[in-house]
């Protein structure tokens, strides 16, 4: 941002002003342009302004400053937000320092984060305050030319004149008169109650006492009663009193203790055991209690005020002690910036600072959320200012008169508290509850409770599909359900779900966050009687009854350096998951329940752990790559050392040592169970569909008796540097022994390997600037050019023949290569600075990593992929290869990332993958995709948008298509409708693959939890 500077001695303009000697700065001062009076005391403070566009001129001895577009002011603690604003600068007269006059007229107020926040509220504010300080100004374009016939600099300009004249103008007293009234109709409050409410006093002409409205400003008019389903513009969010606000309509001057009133009409009855007075017409009522720290703002058409005897004739200001309520009728407003009550008939306690309104409309504001806060209902009844009862009430954070989702009660109580952040919170309990969403009851609970922004409804979606039918899925907060607080750090999520086709499920999922420990369990569980369908093979019948799943982590931090983990994973059966989890089944690493525990101190660590498998069969559908069977540690002690430094730093010593039982569990369950067909369980598994997974393993002589294993491996490096070059040669000794050999399985009588293996690592940095690099296309400016090359060198040998035994319980013990190897890296890097002046950052603009791998014929290929894994090369999958990876941005609106593997072996482009995503503009993003794996025989080809077609409207799009066979892979639609504060999705799907097509629709309340939750909005974050 281009940043302009103004200080009392200018910067292109001065702001310094005359400085005539004064008495005391402190004292009260006076507007040397004006000579109006204003306050003394100046604050020690700046005044800081900030917009994308301002206008700066002088008229006379008053700067004046025209704000535009995403305005800032802050004076000290205080802070305000605005697109526009209009500031006069004027210099006060005083001695030796400079004070200046500040009055800043601004459109359209928020809280500016970080600041004091506002209190008063009104469509335009106007804010006074006087300084000793400076000024600044930081605008991305400044203009010097006068701006005076701006039409918001002239609605400014008047309204300063307004306020100077109420400073120099003398309040005028009210004259006696005889009331125009029956006083004997009136002299009990529920008779005049019940006149103003029959009409009777509407027939009342105005009295003959003086109005109390200033002769220049015009009677407030009440607008009539809100008919449209849209209520009134919302106040402003919660704050403390700022003095210092002024709103548009003019509000009657606050004074501490006192309870003032003003009306069109006014109207007093003098009696001896209570006196009141009837204000007729634009009725504004403010009582200000400075012991509670309580401003109230009451409005109406018509209003009586109760008081004690010692009312006078024409008195318009009491002390509060003397107020004994106050009745007000017809467009009601109580505020008092914290919160806001409306209804038709209002009576106010001010002594016991409690109201009772009847069909009401409570409003306040989430300033952590950002969210607002409504309740209606047939009465409310305030019964302190921090609490209130309604009955008959809807609470929902929709302006709307009959809201899309709300909570419906029978009794509902709110609770204003403070949070740890210091900001406000409002806790509902609520008894006899129903969930509507477009005003029919959807959902009954006896009783809930908990924060306004943790709706018991999270989320609610509906989808149709070819396996399950139509599906209704919900998730609802735990502890609202249960009526109960959420304990701190903990978040609790009930499901509750029908499948047509299947039956009914309930499920449970709790996250927990505590300092020294947190974790995550899930549980579901389902009657099922359908039939399952995984990943598109073939159809599976399970158990009629019962399934479902469990699964719990946790990690526990305890004293002297002791870490604790715990998991639980059950699953009931082998297709569970992928039918109704899929994510689970495809994604997570394997489930397994273990105990173990960790003590690290430094570069050193000893562990436990104890694992032991309790399922059938396989959670994860990757364990079906591995070997078909598991390893349980029962148990497996190990100690460990990472990067000691040995003889001066000279030396750097690795260590694994670990000891232990293992054995190894076999799945009971055959290929058909999980719906393969012969021809894909032979490719997958090499085994007959009707062939359980243990019967190879068996077959070979492998049970699943329990071994013993003892495993140390030691590391020396050598880290030297030659030159630019660094240089690491290295030496590893590695022994693995059994209890027993595998002579049974393979022949291999030797049940202890020795394993070893030597190797260098070189590397370096080349770099080279070439400042004169300028290219307005792709944006570059200036340009470096980092080149790294590497080499790594190692050779290892054994005493066991091949590549090891034919058994692994763990793939990085077991499964070690020898024979010799070689990687050739080269990586290049090109650098430049973007942003333009004033904001040159660096990026990294293109880097491409190359990698020739050189194998000998000792290491058999394992994978149908090679790759070299640099930092324990003796586990690589083997294979003379090419590979490299590309990432190029181009732009800040487009990228371009591929990268491929070539193999020398079988003369193939083993995999390859490119792909390019594209900002249009800050709403619609487009991507594409394609992919290669040859040992698959599949090439996929993807692309898609993600589009903010409106502020109401959010579109998603994804396909995938096989280049292969011709057909269409899946597509992906997304339809999100932003309504009054909830998000309504419908989403269409189709996978080939599975051979399901899906159709759902979803409903979640924004910003009351769940996916309406302000990250996972793409109204709020444009994703």
């Amino acid at each position: 941002m281009a940043a302009c500077l103004l200080v009392a001695c200018g910067v292109g303009f001065s702001l310094a002003m005359a400085d005539s000697p004064t008495p005391n700065a402190d004292q009260l001062i006076a507007n040397s342009a004006t000579g109006v009076v204003v306050a003394g005391n100046p604050l020690p403070a700046n005044l800081d302004l900030a917009a994308r566009k301002a206008t700066a001129w002088k008229d006379g001895e008053v700067m004046r400053v025209l704000l535009e577009e995403d305005a800032t002011l802050a004076i000290g603690k205080y802070g305000f937000r605005t697109q526009r604003a209009v500031v006069f600068i004027t210099p006060v007269q005083t001695l030796g320092e400079k004070v200046y006059n500040l009055e800043l007229y601004l459109d359209r107020v928020q809280e500016l984060g970080g600041y004091g926040p506002i209190t008063n509220n009104a469509r335009r504010l106007l804010v006074t305050a006087t300084i000793r300080g400076r000024v600044n100004l930081k605008a991305d374009a400044l203009s010097k030319t006068p701006a005076a016939d701006h039409p918001l600099v002239a609605d400014a300009t008047a309204r300063v004149a307004r306020h100077h004249r109420s400073l120099r103008e003398q309040t005028v007293a009210l004259a006696d008169g005889t009331p125009l009234h029956d006083q004997a109709l009136m002299n009990k409050r529920a008779e005049s109650q019940r006149k103003v409410r029959g009409g009777e006093v509407a027939a009342i002409q105005t009295p003959t006492t003086a109005p109390t409205t200033k002769p220049d400003e015009p009677t407030t008019t009440v607008k009539p009663p809100v008919t449209d389903t849209v209520e009134p513009a919302e106040p402003v969010k919660p704050a403390e009193p700022v003095q210092t606000v002024e709103q548009e309509e003019e509000e009657l001057p606050v004074s501490p203790g006192l309870v003032q009133f003003q009306a069109g009409s006014l109207v007093y009855q003098l009696g001896d055991d209570e006196s009141y007075a009837l204000l007729i017409g634009g009725v504004k009522v403010l009582y200000h209690d400075p012991q509670k720290d309580l401003s109230v703002t009451l409005s109406a058409d018509r209003a009586v005020i109760f008081t004690e005897p010692n009312l006078e004739q024409g008195q318009t200001q009491l002390d509060a002690s003397a107020v004994r309520a106050v009745y007000l009728e017809d467009n009601v407003i109580a505020t008092n910036g914290q919160y806001t009550m409306r209804g038709p008939r209002v009576m106010y306690d001010l002594k016991n600072d409690q109201a009772i309104v009847l069909e009401a409309v409570f409003y306040t504001y989430d300033i952590k959320y950002q969210v607002p806060l409504y309740m209606r209902a047939k009465k409310i009844m305030q019964v302190s200012n921090r609490q209130w009862r309604a009955e008959g009430a809807k609470l929902s954070t929709s302006e709307f008169r009959e809201p899309h989702f709300a909570i419906g009660s029978d009794r509902l109580t709110i609770t204003q508290t403070e949070r740890a952040d210091g900001t406000q919170a409002y806790n509902y309990r609520s008894e006899d509850t129903s969930l509507r969403v477009g005003g029919a009851p959807v959902f009954y609970w006896p009783t809930m409770s908990g924060d306004v922004n943790d709706s018991p409804l999270r989320d609610v979606r509906v989808d149709a599909n070819d396996d399950d039918g139509v599906s209704v899925k919900t998730e609802w907060d735990l502890f609202s359900l249960l009526g109960a607080e959420a304990p701190k750090g903990v978040d609790g999520r009930v499901l509750f779900d029908v499948y047509t086709e299947r039956g009914a499920g309930v499920g449970l999922d709790v996250d927990y966050d505590a300092p020294k420990a947190f974790g995550e369990f899930e549980a579901y569980l389902l009657y099922d009687d359908g039939e399952d369908e995984p990943g598109g093979r073939g159809e599976v019948k399970p158990d009629d009854g019962l399934r479902g799943k469990v699964f719990w982590q946790h990690r526990h931090h305890l004293p002297d350096g002791w870490e604790v983990s715990a998991e639980v994973g059950y699953v009931s059966d082998e297709t569970f998951l992928e039918e109704f989890f899929p994510d689970e089944a495809y994604t997570d690493k394997p489930w397994e329940t273990s105990f173990y525990a960790k003590k690290q101190v430094a570069d050193e660590a000893f562990t436990f752990l104890f694992k032991y498998e309790i399922n059938d069969s396989f959670p994860q559908t990757a364990q079906w790559q591995t070997g078909n069977f598991t390893t349980e540690k029962l148990p497996e002690i190990a100690y460990r050392r990472v990067g000691t430094p040995l003889f001066d730093d000279k030396v750097t010593w690795f260590s694994e040592t670990r000891g232990g039982a293992l054995r190894a569990q076999f799945p009971d369950v055959r290929p058909d169970e999980l719906g393969f067909n012969m021809a894909e369980s032979m490719r997958l598994f090499g085994i007959a569909p009707t062939t359980s997974f243990d019967a190879p393993g068996l077959t070979l002589g492998l049970d699943d008796e329990r071994v013993y294993r003892f495993d140390t491996r030691q590391e020396l490096q050598l880290p030297m540097r030659l030159g630019k070059i660094d240089i690491v040669p290295y030496l590893v000794g590695r022994v693995t022994a059994f209890d027993d050999d595998f002579s049974s399985v393979s022949g291999e009588d030797e049940n202890t390997r020795l394993w070893g293996s030597a190797g260098i690592k070189l590397h370096t940095t080349l770099s080279r600037t070439y400042d004169g690099v300028e290219n307005r296309l792709l944006d570059i400016h200036r340009l470096r050019h980092i080149i790294e090359p590497t080499v790594h060198a190692f050779y290892s040998g054994t005493n066991v023949d091949g590549r090891g035994w034919p058994f692994f319980y763990d793939y990085d013990v077991e499964n070690t290569t020898e024979g010799g190897s070689v990687r050739f890296g080269l990586r290049n890097v090109l650098e430049t600075q973007r942003g333009g002046p004033g904001r040159w950052q660096s990026v990294e603009m293109f880097r491409l990593d190359t990698d020739f791998v050189l194998q000998d014929s000792d290491n058999a290929q394992l994978s149908p992929i090679a790759r070299f894994i640099d930092y324990r090369p003796e586990l690589s999958a083997a294979g003379d290869h090419f590979w490299t990876e590309m990432a190029w941005q181009v732009t800040d609106s487009l990228q371009t990332v591929g990268n491929l593997n070539y193999s020398f072996e079988s003369d193939t482009v083993e995999r390859w993958n490119y792909g390019i995503k594209l900002a249009h503009h800050p709403r619609l993003t487009s991507f594409g995709q394609v992919r290669r794996i040859d040992a698959l025989d599949s090439t996929v080809f993807q692309y898609g948008f993600d589009y903010l077609v409106s502020p109401k409207y959010h579109l998603a799009y994804a396909h995938s298509f096989d280049l292969d066979r011709g057909r269409n892979r899946d597509m992906e639609v997304l339809i999100t409708r932003r309504m009054p504060r909830m998000l309504l999705m419908l989403a269409f799907s189709y996978d080939s693959v599975d051979d399901t097509t899906s159709v759902g629709i979803a409903l979640t309340p924004e910003g009351l939890g769940g996916r309406g939750a302000p990250e996972d909005n793409p109204f709020l974050y444009g994703n």
